[in-house]
């Protein structure tokens, strides 16, 4: 027992040294983890910006002599033209709507009106909430926008009936 043992190193390790290179590694997997979440995020970003420009509304005018006042409106923003645009009425109760509207294709900064709302309903029209909407925008990528206009990818189209196709 007459052996001199170093603080830091026991059992022929260097414990410091050890330490300093677990930290080391430590740091570079968090900072990849960071980066790698940013990139995604980024990319997730560039995906969205047509599709956060493509909305559709539902508009409630008076207009005298007019017995139909209500029409929904769909308006692409973007400056690229989006595909398969299917529209739908949608109501508190869910009751699925008579038909939906499509539009093959969606010009850039257009907007459409689908007017006879409450013709197409009958007397439920006036239980139409909001209107939800399907389409797919310039680089194939499909998204489904709710009543409520939230925006979500989709791998597959929605119908109005929730269910997907």
């Amino acid at each position: 027992m007459g052996e001199d043992i170093d603080a830091v190193e026991w059992w022929g390790v260097p414990w410091a040294d050890a330490l300093a290179a677990i930290g080391t590694m430590l740091a570079v997997v968090v900072t990849l983890a960071v980066l790698l979440k940013d990139i995604r995020i980024r990319r997730l970003d560039g995906q969205r910006a047509q599709a956060e420009k493509v909305t559709a509304w539902l508009e409630h005018k008076h207009v005298p002599g007019v017995c139909d006042p209500m029409r929904a409106v769909v308006k692409n923003a973007s400056e690229a033209s989006v595909f398969d645009v299917e529209f739908v009425g949608t109501d508190v109760s869910r009751v699925g709507p008579p038909g939906a509207v499509v539009f093959p294709v969606l010009p850039p900064q257009s907007v459409e009106t689908i007017d006879g709302l409450a013709e197409a309903y009958g007397d439920d029209w006036g239980k139409i909430r909001g209107v939800a909407i399907t389409f797919v925008d310039s680089a194939g990528r499909a998204w489904h926008r709710d009543e409520k206009g939230r925006l979500t990818a989709t791998r597959r189209r929605r119908t109005h009936d929730g269910s997907t196709r």
